[in-house]
């Protein structure tokens, strides 16, 4: 068995994250796309509401991966192959992964706001505008499980992080760290010690801004009536 092999099997809930992480990123990507782009706005109302169960899903399963990563006896002993590591191949998957999740929670917000304008069209106004408020939540707590994520497996695989009174962070650890980015835009009493996990709480937080930024004003816009 290969090195990644042993590390996978000594810790599988990295392989549970690896198996299910891409492909419903992905399907949420597509999801949102699919309501952006459908001219029926019926139509679009259950795209949605398939890309709200498919955000859950992944949300649900990010939080078992994080409960169970940080539960682990060998959590400190969780490394990238060296070999992997000399070509930077775990720093293209991080870059992959925060553009793939900061998209597929664009598409959600914007496919939202689509069903949105268009629920007075339908037949079902009422359950495409909770459809529509659930999927902002949602896509705001995508945004923040994937993070969480992210978080989680740079730092087991290479620390980055301090947190004050333990050194062995779980996962109340890690949400605290991830909403704090993504409510006030900073770490709190967490130290971020690798110019790695800087990158990604500057990237985190520059998305959260944005997005924190544009639901404001959407929610003016709807006061207003426009």
């Amino acid at each position: 068995m290969t090195e990644a092999g042993t590390t996978l099997r000594r810790h599988p809930t990295l392989l549970v994250a690896r198996a299910h992480a891409m492909p419903l990123e992905l399907s949420l990507m597509v999801m949102g796309l699919l309501t952006l782009i459908l001219r029926s706005p019926s139509v679009a109302v259950w795209t949605l509401g398939v890309w709200l169960l498919a955000a859950i899903t992944y949300t649900v399963l990010a939080a078992i991966h994080l409960i169970g990563a940080s539960r682990s006896d060998e959590r400190n002993h969780i490394d990238f192959p060296p070999d992997l590591q000399q070509i930077g191949v775990w720093s293209q998957v991080i870059h992959v992964d925060v553009a793939i999740i900061g998209f597929s929670s664009l598409m959600g917000v914007l496919g939202a706001v689509f069903v949105l304008r268009g629920a007075d069209k339908t037949d079902v106004v009422g359950l495409a505008r909770i459809i529509a408020a659930l999927s902002i939540l949602c896509a705001w707590l995508l945004l923040q499980s994937g993070f969480n994520r992210l978080y989680a497996d740079s730092y087991f695989r290479k620390g980055g992080l301090e947190f004050p009174g333990t050194d062995k962070p779980g996962f109340i650890e890690f949400v605290y760290f991830t909403f704090s980015i993504g409510a006030t835009y900073q770490t709190s009493d967490t130290s971020v010690t690798t110019t790695h996990m800087r990158w990604l709480v500057t990237i985190h937080a520059v998305i959260c801004f944005i997005y924190n930024t544009v639901l404001l004003a959407f929610a003016v816009s709807l006061l207003m009536g426009n």
